[in-house]
């Protein structure tokens, strides 16, 4: 299939949205690893972010999978707070997509503070 071609296109843009669609669950999940101090499923779910954003069209979503996994590594304290950081910063990024609107992920504070950590 031509990667210019309008049906491909329409392919991509079907999962884009069906990849943002499906966030709000894992973004719920995520919540729960949180509060429940569990470093093996959070570290499970952002090493998937970090190879599956890109993929999907949303490197911003790589870019907080991978330094949070890193920090999970690191620490379980750092990586509990940087856990946080990242629902935040996804759920800014779930919520912009949803509504169509522009997100500055590069402005967003939470990011600063993910990078601090690291």
């Amino acid at each position: 299939m031509n990667h210019d071609s309008p049906e491909y296109q329409k392919m991509l843009a079907e999962l884009k949205n069906d990849y943002i669609k499906g966030l709000q669950g894992k973004l719920e999940a995520i919540q729960i690893a949180v509060e429940a101090r569990d470093t093996a499923v959070l570290r499970e779910h952002f090493h998937k972010f970090k190879g599956n954003g890109k993929t999907y069209g949303f490197p911003a979503i790589s870019i907080v999978g991978e330094l949070t996994e890193k920090l999970i590594i690191q620490s379980e304290e750092k990586g509990l707070e940087a856990s946080q950081l990242a629902l935040r910063l996804l759920k800014s990024i779930y919520e912009k997509e949803l509504d169509n609107k522009g997100y500055e992920f590069e402005e967003d504070p939470n990011l600063a503070e993910l990078r601090a950590l690291a």
